[in-house]
């Protein structure tokens, strides 16, 4: 392993690591071709190489990626830019190894290693003027005082917004609220794993009376629409956290009832759930009548279960998903309804699990598939113009939590409250604050 950090700016550091076993290396490579289709293959041999990591921060911020640039001969360079300054611990973990990060043509369960590579590195390469962020996250009604300004002008951020996704950072809780939370954090057989990083929005701040502590929660439901929601069980776990947030809970949903399909009714608004996990029925010219109906909003979340599954190919799925957005694009909206929106939540980061389920169904979703189909999943999406969530972004960094919940969804971590935070906010129900 080789770390290069930059003297010029803060946190901003190349972390190599390297096979040093040049025979086992060119086994590696050698591995048979990871997809069917050859431009893919050619694709992931020069871009991504046959082993796959998770490298991951903490401290001053919670980052984890597993996009390396592959430099041959079993050589992978991270190239890596905190927001955030301050102390750092980096660590990584071998995850796959020939080609097994993405393979659409092995029948079986992709081994994982999940070995760790070293203890924890600390990194402290920022200069001393360099002060890091610590965002405190205030109780509902609570009272601010600050300094006046010394600034002539003072530029409020402007409020999220856009189609695509909301881009930031996970930065650590301000020493208060892990003190004294606002609310009663859960824990995750005896592990933490809500209340130690908040997201911070890339150059943007939600305005919508949908966040948590809210004061304004309620004109959110004070319209009639209806908002469907059609896919797998994330997209229902969304769907529950947002619920309970809109129906004036502050506390954190610890948990998501499995179940075909949910309906309530919160002021004037009417929330549906449909289960359709691959999208099967959606993909169907009677999707529109059977499941769309007039709803004013819909939201899908389908990606997961593809990717489970090895035969579910990345051509197969990127087809599914341009017949899915071309079905509900075309569907008739009410007549007082100008334009339905319309909504596309990628899968999200998958916990690296080795138990029994996973091998005995062979489950297929690593992350570096997983990203590669939110690349294109996105890319399609957009140009079909849905907006997009995208919960591996936001889920990745958090990956590891969920070995210490239900090894599956991130209910109760800390990716959660981005995740509704944005779901609400692209859905478009809830009133914006001025700046």
């Amino acid at each position: 392993m080789e770390l290069c950090y930059s003297s010029h700016s803060c946190n901003e550091f190349t972390f190599r690591i390297k096979r040093t076993n040049s025979t086992a290396c060119m086994e590696s490579e050698g591995a048979p071709n990871p997809s069917l289709d050859p431009e893919l293959s050619k694709w992931i041999k020069e871009n991504r190489g046959p082993d796959a990591f998770l490298v991951r921060t903490d401290g001053a911020e919670r980052f984890a990626t597993v996009s390396d640039s592959y430099e041959g001969n079993c050589s992978y360079a991270f190239d890596i830019r905190l927001k955030n300054p301050g102390i750092v611990y980096l660590q990584a973990w071998w995850t796959f190894s020939n080609y097994q990060a993405y393979s659409d043509t092995d029948d079986a369960w992709p081994e994982q290693h999940i070995s760790l590579l070293d203890s924890p590195i600390t990194l402290d390469i920022c200069r001393s003027n360099c002060v890091p962020i610590t965002p405190a996250r205030p109780p509902p009604n609570a009272t601010t005082i600050s300094i006046p300004s010394t600034s002539d002008v003072d530029v409020p951020l402007s409020a999220c917004s856009g189609s695509g996704p909301i881009r930031g950072s996970y930065l650590p809780a301000h020493p208060l609220d892990i003190l004294y939370p606002p609310i009663t954090l859960p824990q995750g057989r005896n592990y933490p794993i809500v209340g130690r990083y908040n997201f911070v929005p890339e150059s943007c701040q939600w305005r919508h009376a949908g966040t948590r502590f809210s004061n304004r929660i309620e004109q959110c439901t004070e319209k009639k629409r209806k908002v469907l929601f059609v896919g797998d069980s994330h997209g229902r776990v969304a769907w529950d956290v947002m619920i309970h947030r809109l129906s004036g809970h502050q506390d954190i949903l610890t948990l998501s009832l499995k179940a075909g399909s949910k309906n309530t009714t919160i002021g004037n608004t009417d929330f549906n759930f449909l289960w359709d996990p691959r999208g099967i029925t959606l993909a169907k010219p009677a999707a529109c009548e059977e499941m769309v109906g007039d709803a004013d909003v819909v939201v899908v979340s389908v990606a997961a279960h593809l990717a489970a599954s090895h035969q579910i190919s990345t051509s197969q799925y990127t087809q599914t998903l341009q017949s899915i957005f071309s079905t509900l694009s075309s569907c008739p909206h009410p007549p007082d309804l100008s334009k339905r929106t319309l909504v596309y939540m990628t899968a999200p980061a998958a916990p690296p699990r080795t138990d029994e389920y996973v091998r005995k169904y062979a489950d297929r979703r690593t992350n570096v598939r997983l990203q590669h189909w939110r690349d294109l999943g996105t890319d399609v999406a957009l140009k079909a113009g849905w907006s997009v969530v995208d919960q591996f972004d936001l889920t990745l960094p958090h990956n590891l939590e969920p070995l210490h919940t239900d090894m599956a969804h991130y209910l109760s971590t800390d990716a959660m409250d981005p995740i509704v935070d944005e779901v609400i906010g692209k859905i478009g129900i809830c009133d914006e604050e001025a700046a």
